[in-house]
């Protein structure tokens, strides 16, 4: 944290199962005042192989990451995402 400003390196790695979805969230350790869908960088995402991802806010609690293509993630073992987001706070 540096005055206004938070920044997160976000690393999730397991298995996943149950229905197929185009993204993996995870909630902000402090809530953002940015508006939905505001914040959007690249992320690196191995969904049986490496390939690029975008993360974004959803909303002013949670950020979502998709693949480059926003088509659903596999289902299975070894699924990772990673990056950082600098947000204001």
């Amino acid at each position: 944290i540096s005055g206004r400003i938070c920044t997160v390196f976000i690393y999730a790695y397991g298995t996943t199962g149950g229905t197929a979805s185009t993204s993996i969230t995870a909630t902000f350790p402090i809530v953002s005042t940015a508006t939905n869908n505001t914040i959007c960088i690249g992320c690196f995402v191995n969904d049986g192989g490496f390939v690029s991802g975008i993360m974004r806010n959803n909303t002013s609690a949670i950020i979502e990451c998709f693949k480059y293509n926003y088509a659903n993630f596999g289902l299975g073992t070894n699924r990772s995402m990673s990056g950082q987001i600098t947000y204001p706070i």
